[in-house]
């Protein structure tokens, strides 16, 4: 059931809002350069790789957010190279203070994508004071129609899938939102409620992402997933409830939820964890006898 269950939430998750995601300069893989902070700069000819990986094929937008380190009125030219194949040359004049920002709209088919950037005029003179680079701030994959990295909130990441988004972030806080949705969703998929460290770990995954520039849809996808990825849900084990213990109502509801063969909270075992309705047909009262050993306190 668990694992019926993981690739249900997967797949809403994975649905949860466009596709958008951003890469800081320095998590490309470069032939040359260096490291300013979180960009990379060329400072010589080379170049600069970004990989990403798109769930489907269709329209994207490549944004790149550059400058140049340059002392002379020449911009620094850039080649941008997409799977192998120039997709355009630009003049990039602009400073660290008021960067330049590109927009390519592009098709791409699912799967891997390679952004190369190519710095192309390098020059140096110490005696004039002449050192161009090409610096690299972000380089961002987005979906047409969702979210600008560092953008606010996406209102249609809940188009598709009303049982999550149980609040739209316009309606609130974004914080409190999303605390909201990534609550509900841990209760179910752990069968208990997410202590509060738990909460908190869940919740520097969104906000971390959201840090790093990636839009609402995302940051909350990344939360959700990591739900996905806990030994809470992905292997068999009970809530341990001070008041209650092994036998609080939570725990007798998961091991219930198991053996019942529902694999996750139910509506009836999440507000009546005891209440003797049977969250499927297979374990009817007629076959009590088989589930309620179960109850039996873990040892």
């Amino acid at each position: 059931p668990s694992t019926v269950a993981w690739l249900w939430a997967s797949r809403v998750a994975a649905n949860a809002g466009g596709f958008s995601s951003s890469l800081n300069g320095v998590q490309g893989q470069a032939s040359v350069g260096g490291p300013r902070d979180q960009e990379w700069n060329l400072w010589t000819n080379g170049t600069a790789t970004y990989r990403f990986n798109l769930p489907s094929a269709g329209q994207y937008d490549l944004v790149l957010t550059v400058y140049a380190d340059d002392g002379t009125p020449e911009p620094a030219k850039m080649d941008v190279w997409v799977n192998g194949v120039l997709s355009q040359s630009f003049d990039v004049s602009t400073t660290r203070n008021a960067p330049s920002v590109f927009t390519l709209n592009r098709t791409f088919q699912s799967g891997g994508l390679a952004v190369e950037l190519r710095f192309l005029n390098d020059a140096f003179d110490e005696a004039v004071g002449l050192d161009r680079s090409l610096l690299i701030r972000t380089v961002a994959v987005r979906s047409v129609g969702s979210q600008t990295p560092g953008q606010g909130p996406d209102p249609t990441m809940a188009r598709g899938t009303p049982r999550l988004a149980i609040c739209q972030p316009g309606d609130s806080d974004e914080g409190a939102c999303v605390e909201r949705i990534v609550t509900a969703f841990a209760r179910r998929a752990w069968r208990r409620p997410a202590t509060a460290d738990e909460l908190a770990s869940l919740m520097t995954v969104y906000n971390e992402t959201r840090a790093d520039g990636d839009g609402y849809a995302l940051a909350v996808k990344l939360a959700l997933r990591t739900v996905l990825i806990s030994p809470n849900f992905l292997l068999r084990t009970e809530a341990f409830v001070p008041a209650g213990g092994a036998n609080s109502t939570y725990a007798m509801a998961s091991r219930l939820s198991f053996s019942c063969g529902a694999g996750r909270l139910t509506r009836n075992s999440r507000q009546r964890p005891m209440r003797r309705r049977w969250p499927t047909p297979w374990c009817s009262t007629r076959r009590s006898n088989e589930c309620w050993p179960t109850l039996a306190p873990a040892r």
